[in-house]
C-alpha cells in the first residue's frame, strides 16, 4: 500500500483522522499508524474505513493481501 493513499483520499474530502475513526469506529490511532507507517489493518477495519470514504478497500490497499498472523506451534 501507498501509505499516504488514505491521506490523500481523507485531505481530498476535507475529513480529519478523527471525523475518520468516529465514522469507522476505529481509533483515531489507527488511522494515524495507517497514514504514517503504513500500517495494515485487517480487512473488516479496511472496509469500515474505505465505506466512510465511499469507496473499495481495494482503492486504499490496491494489493487486497493481509499477512496472517502467526500461528501457535
Amino acid at each position: 500500500m501507498n501509505k499516504n493513499a488514505l491521506k490523500a483520499m481523507r485531505a481530498e474530502r476535507g475529513l480529519t483522522n478523527a471525523s475518520i475513526a468516529v465514522s469507522a469506529k476505529v481509533s483515531t490511532a489507527t488511522i494515524t499508524l495507517i497514514e504514517r507507517y503504513g500500517f495494515e489493518p485487517r480487512q473488516e477495519t479496511k472496509d469500515k474505513i474505505a465505506a466512510v470514504l465511499g469507496v473499495d478497500s481495494r482503492t486504499i490497499w490496491p494489493s487486497g493481501e493481509q499477512s496472517d498472523p502467526p500461528s501457535a506451534a
